[in-house]
């Protein structure tokens, strides 16, 4: 209280859904901050998900830590900090609105801190959304990548055959032919 800040710290709450708890304490730019961070990491998903191999495990796990881990763990150390931030917002405008303490006290009691049907609409926003956007190009991104081992089973199958088929045209007796 001293510094006029608050440490990083954790807060369970904004774990599993960040945008909503930051909606539900009134936290409207984080909170929009966070609705639209899945978005964003399925962009920079789509970005790296070529670089990551043929394993469908590791893409998904990724997809999973930037979709929702990440997001969920940088909330829950902030989530403490945007509270304090806030309260301190509300003290001082009750401060410059009231002046004198009981009336400041009564402002503030008066003074909602919770937001709970923009929490929900929120919460049930972002499963839609995700439910919308987010699975299907996750969806896409698996079936791209399942095609893409395919045809690369394919060429390594082939590579065999084309050995054969280069020490046949290299040879100089074109008439000993490959018995495929």
């Amino acid at each position: 209280e001293r510094t006029g800040r608050s440490f990083p710290s954790w807060n369970w709450a904004p774990l599993l859904a960040p945008a909503v708890w930051a909606v539900y304490r009134r936290l409207w730019v984080p909170g929009i901050a966070f609705a639209a961070w899945p978005f964003l990491a399925l962009a920079l998903f789509r970005f790296v998900e070529p670089h990551l191999g043929d394993s469908g495990t590791v893409s998904l796990v990724v997809a999973l830590l930037l979709v929702w881990v990440v997001p969920g763990i940088v909330g829950a150390l902030v989530a403490n900090t945007l509270v304090h931030r806030r309260a301190r917002q509300l003290v001082r405008d009750a401060e410059c609105r009231a002046g004198e303490p009981d009336k400041v006290a009564r402002w503030l009691s008066r003074r909602s801190v919770i937001a709970p049907i923009p929490a929900g609409l929120t919460g049930a926003a972002t499963i839609l959304l995700t439910l919308y956007v987010v699975v299907p190009s996750l969806q896409t991104a698996y079936a791209e990548q399942v095609v893409r081992a395919r045809i690369a089973e394919g060429l390594a199958a082939m590579q065999p055959l084309q050995r054969r088929l280069e020490a046949w045209f290299a040879s100089p007796l074109p008439s000993s032919a490959p018995d495929f």
